[in-house]
C-alpha cells in the first residue's frame, strides 16, 4: 500500500521532519532514564527494538550505569541531549570517575563508549576487577520521586543516586533505594521507571543509625564538591602525598616521614568502622588488618588505579570540608610540578630539619626543642640516635 505521506523513514533517519517528539531530559537525569520515558512514550513493548533503534544494538541502551555506543545515539537523535562529553558526565556515571582521571584517560573511555566498546571503557575504569561497581544497579530516594510524580505524573533516575559511593539524598536525608541484582539481568533487562518497580523489584531495605547517616551525608558531600570541581584531574601520586601530610598534621606520621599505621587505624576505625555494613562500603572491614587494608593501599605506593569510593571515604576521615583538602592537594601539586617528588617528601619531612637547625644553629635541648615543635621528647631523643650525624651541645652534669 502507498505511503500517503510521501516517504517512509530509514533506520538511519528516524524522525526525518522533526525532533519535537523527542522527551526532553530532565536536570540530572541519566541517558537510561531518558531512554525509558521514550520507549513508554512510543508505546513500544520491546525494550530490545527502542534500543536498537536508539543506538543501533539491542542491550546498549540497557545498561543504567554506561550505556555505550553513543556515536549512533547523537547521529539518531541528532545530538538533541548534548555533545558527547555532556552525555558522559551528566547523564552515566563516568562523571563520578572523572576527577580521578586524566583528560587522556577521559577521551579514551568516551571514544570506547562512542564506538561501542564498553568492555575497553570498563577496563580502563577498573571495573572489570574491583567489586566496588562491576554489575548494573538502579537506586532512588522514595521522596525524589514522590515529588516527580506530583510535579510531572512522572518519575525518572536520577545520576548522582547511581554514583557508587551516594547511598543517601542530599536533599531529603533518605537513605536510597536499591532494585535487586536480578532486575537488570541483561537476558531480561527492560527499561524501567521508578514509579512503575513494585516491592518484589526492589532489594532488602538498609537501617542505618545516627551516626551511619552522619557518615554518608559526609560521603555524599565529598563527592558532590569532586565531581563538581572541573579544574583538577586528582593524580595518584599527588592524593597519596596529600594524604601524607594531613596524616602529618593529625600526628600519624613519624619524624622520617613514616607512617604511624597502627595509630591511623585505631582513629579511623573508631570514627568509620559502622560503614562497613551498608553494602557500598564493605571494603571499609578491610582496614582493621595487619596491612591496613585499603587504608594501607592509599598510603602507599601501589601499582593500579583505586576505586573513588575508597578515596572519598579517606578524604571525609583526614579532611574537616572539601575545600581543606583542595588546598593541601595544591600544595603538594604545585611542589611536585616544581622541583619533583623529592619536594614532596620535604614537606613531610621538614619537622625533621626543624629539630636539627634548633638544635645545631640554636643551641637548645633535645626537650626543649621538642617542646618548641609540639613532638614527644622521646620520639625526637630516638630519631636523633637513628641518624647518628647531628651535633647535640654537651651540657655540665650537676
Amino acid at each position: 500500500m502507498a505511503n500517503e505521506g510521501g516517504g517512509s523513514a530509514t533506520s538511519d533517519d528516524l524522525f526525518p521532519s522533526t525532533y519535537d517528539c523527542l522527551p526532553k531530559p530532565f536536570a540530572g537525569e541519566t541517558l537510561y532514564s531518558w531512554c525509558a520515558r521514550y520507549h513508554r512514550l512510543n508505546g513500544s513493548n520491546n525494550p530490545r527494538a527502542t534500543s536498537r533503534q536508539l543506538f543501533g544494538h539491542p542491550t546498549a541502551g540497557l545498561r543504567p550505569e554506561l550505556p555505550f555506543h553513543l556515536g549512533n545515539f547523537q547521529h539518531n537523535t541528532n545530538h538533541n541531549l548534548g555533545c558527547l562529553d555532556d552525555l558522559l558526565v551528566q547523564r552515566t556515571i563516568l562523571g563520578f570517575y572523572r576527577p580521578f582521571l586524566s583528560s587522556r584517560g577521559m577521551a579514551e573511555i568516551g571514544q570506547h563508549l562512542a564506538n561501542g566498546n564498553s568492555v575497553a571503557a570498563r577496563a580502563l575504569l577498573g571495573l572489570s576487577k574491583d567489586g566496588q561497581a562491576t554489575r548494573s544497579l538502579l537506586r532512588f530516594c522514595p521522596e525524589c520521586t514522590k515529588e516527580q510524580l506530583a510535579a510531572y505524573a512522572i518519575s525518572w533516575w536520577r545520576t548522582e543516586h547511581l554514583w557508587p559511593s551516594i547511598a543517601i539524598c542530599q536533599k531529603h536525608g533518605c537513605l536510597l533505594v536499591q532494585t535487586k541484582d536480578e532486575l537488570l539481568n541483561r537476558a531480561s533487562a527492560d527499561f524501567h521507571l521508578v514509579h512503575e518497580l513494585d516491592t518484589s523489584c526492589l532489594g532488602p531495605g538498609v537501617v542505618a543509625t545516627t551516626r551511619q547517616r552522619q557518615l554518608l551525608a559526609g560521603i555524599a558531600t565529598w563527592t558532590m564538591a569532586l565531581v563538581n570541581q572541573t579544574d583538577n584531574h586528582l593524580n595518584e601520586t599527588a592524593l597519596r602525598f596529600t594524604y601524607l601530610l594531613q596524616a602529618k598534621s593529625r600526628g600519624w606520621l613519624a619524624l622520617d616521614g613514616s607512617l604511624r599505621l597502627k595509630a591511623l587505624q585505631d582513629s579511623f576505625l573508631s570514627q568509620c568502622a559502622n560503614l562497613e555494613s551498608i553494602p557500598a562500603f564493605n571494603f571499609v572491614r578491610s582496614a582493621g588488618g595487619v596491612n591496613g587494608g585499603f587504608l594501607g593501599s592509599l598510603f602507599r605506593q601501589h601499582p593500579g588505579r583505586r576505586h573513588p569510593s575508597k578515596h572519598i571515604v579517606l578524604m571525609n576521615f583526614l579532611f574537616g570540608e572539601p575545600e581543606e583538602f583542595f588546598r593541601t592537594y595544591a600544595t603538594v601539586d604545585g611542589a611536585i610540578s616544581m622541583n619533583g617528588l623529592q619536594s614532596a617528601q620535604k614537606l613531610l619531612t621538614d619537622s625533621s630539619r626543624k629539630l636539627i637547625n634548633l638544635i645545631e644553629e640554636a643551641g637548645h635541648s633535645v626537650s626543649s626543642a621538642a617542646g618548641v615543635l609540639d613532638i614527644p621528647a622521646d620520639e625526637a631523643l630516638a630519631h636523633l640516635n637513628r641518624r647518628n650525624d647531628v651535633v647535640r651541645p654537651r651540657r655540665r652534669h650537676i
